[in-house]
């Protein structure tokens, strides 16, 4: 049910909605979860006093324990990313007698990359040169040698870094604002 609180200061007036939810409860604990790329198994409160069922379309995400009753653990087995690409899965909880529903939100990671791009072994001539090659990867490396007549250089010629964020779902009717700050 909906009630709307008036407040009035002389010529101001503002408005207060309140909503208030029906006896139903279907609620999850939490609605995103950061899957690592090896796999995982987690589990999530789901506060309930219905029935429900669980959809969802990806494989690669299975239940692996049974509900019971009032507040219900529901644990999930998530299969390796064996892939290089980052992956999404949702998990519906729905009220099988209403359109009453929560998300999951499951997010994994691509698999480990880390490797060279082009030869590994390169054959250089008798001049003092420089030796460039790139790396892809998305795991911390460090970088060292076995001869002291090769030395890493670093330079401050300009690169490009690919910064990527996550934003959390916004459960709130607030619209919501921030800020990410680069400094150097």
């Amino acid at each position: 049910r909906e009630a709307t609180i008036t407040i009035t200061s002389g010529e101001a007036t503002k408005y207060l909605k309140v909503i208030q939810h029906e006896n139903y409860v279907l609620k999850l604990s939490f609605n995103h979860y950061e899957a690592s790329n090896k796999g995982a198994t987690f589990g999530i409160s789901l506060k309930q006093n219905m029935e429900y069922s669980l959809q969802s379309e990806s494989p690669w995400v299975h239940q692996v324990q049974t509900r019971a009753t009032g507040t219900d653990s529901l644990y999930f087995a998530i299969e390796p990313n064996t892939t290089e690409q980052e992956r999404s899965a949702i998990i519906v909880v729905k009220d099988t007698r209403s359109d009453r529903s929560d998300t999951l939100f499951i997010h994994q990671n691509e698999t480990d990359v880390f490797r060279l791009v082009g030869e590994s072994t390169y054959l250089v001539d008798y001049t003092q040169q420089t030796l460039t090659f790139d790396v892809e990867q998305n795991i911390d490396y460090s970088v060292s040698t076995d001869s002291k007549w090769i030395k890493q250089t670093t330079t401050r010629a300009i690169s490009t870094d690919h910064l990527s964020f996550s934003i959390d779902e916004n459960t709130s009717y607030s619209a919501r604002s921030g800020q990410v700050l680069l400094e150097s």
